[in-house]
Order: C-alpha cells, then sequence, then structure tokens
C-alpha cells in the first residue's frame, strides 16, 4: 500500500496514507514551552490552603499560544479564572486545581444561562469567553490536558 509522508510544517508533523477507500491524514500539534506556575514570577503553592486565583490569573493573561501553564503535583486552590484562546493547560500526576467554596470568590457575576434561563450568575471555576448573542464565539482554541484533575467549588457554590 503507498504512503506518502510530509516532513514538519511549522505546527507538527503530516503524514497520509493511501488506503482502499481513501487516505488518513494525522497532523500533531506543536510542542510548547511549559510555563511552571509554581516558579518565578507567579509562586503558585500546592498546598491545598494557599489561594491562587491572583497568581494563576496572572500566568494565564501572560501566556502566548507557543506557551502552556503546568501544574505540578499538589493541590491549588482558586476561585474563578479566565481562559483566552489559545490557551493550554498541563495538570501533571498529582496536581488538582480545586476550586473554592466561597461564593466571593466568583465574583463579578457575569451573565449567562443557568437551566435554559439567561440571568447574572456567579463565574465557573473556568470561565472561556462571552455570551455575545450578536457575536460569534469568543474564545477558542483552548486545550486541558494531563493526569491530574479539576474539581469545583462544591454544593456550597451551587446553592449560592
Amino acid at each position: 500500500m503507498p504512503t506518502d509522508r510530509r516532513i514538519p510544517d511549522g505546527d507538527g508533523i503530516l503524514e497520509s496514507e493511501r488506503l482502499p477507500l481513501g487516505s488518513i491524514t494525522l497532523r500533531t500539534a506543536r510542542t510548547r514551552r511549559r510555563i511552571d506556575v509554581t516558579a518565578q514570577p507567579y509562586n503558585a503553592v500546592g498546598d491545598g490552603h494557599t489561594l491562587n486565583t491572583a497568581a494563576i490569573q496572572r500566568a494565564l493573561d501572560e501566556l502566548t499560544g507557543e506557551e502552556e501553564l503546568f501544574f505540578p503535583a499538589g493541590t491549588y486552590l482558586t476561585g474563578a479564572l479566565r481562559l483566552h484562546s489559545d490557551t493550554a493547560i498541563y495538570l501533571d500526576d498529582g496536581a488538582l486545581l480545586q476550586g473554592t467554596s466561597d461564593p466571593a470568590d466568583y465574583l463579578p457575576k457575569i451573565k449567562s444561562r443557568f437551566e435554559g434561563y439567561e440571568m447574572e450568575c456567579y463565574q465557573s471555576l473556568l470561565n472561556l469567553g462571552d455570551l455575545d448573542h450578536d457575536g460569534s464565539y469568543n474564545c477558542s482554541h483552548i486545550l486541558i490536558h494531563g493526569q491530574g484533575t479539576i474539581y469545583g467549588g462544591g454544593a456550597a457554590l451551587a446553592k449560592a
């Protein structure tokens, strides 16, 4: 069976294989440089007690499309975070991004949809774009991967 292999095109390696009924193309993503959220200048603390919202948000705001935010093993307590287009997050094995249970950590309220109704709501743990009926999607290409865990704020936040 004939095979065409193409060399990296800037975003990764493309491979095409001719099959009896067509072809398959695989594309690898570009490798991003990891930014450790626990290192300078962010200094997030994965002890499960320190509130890391400001440090993590600063790191997210400063990421470029060539970088990904890296969380090593630990429990990173945080409130609402805003992700931007082309954001990548990697949670290492044993890393937990833990939402707080304090509703104040999810302010200011934002326009959102809850159970089919639009209203002002507390933010979610991870927020992507804004609700905009007149525009198109305003946040895209988000990658969250790794062996870690993301856990929301729990019942106290839902009741609020």
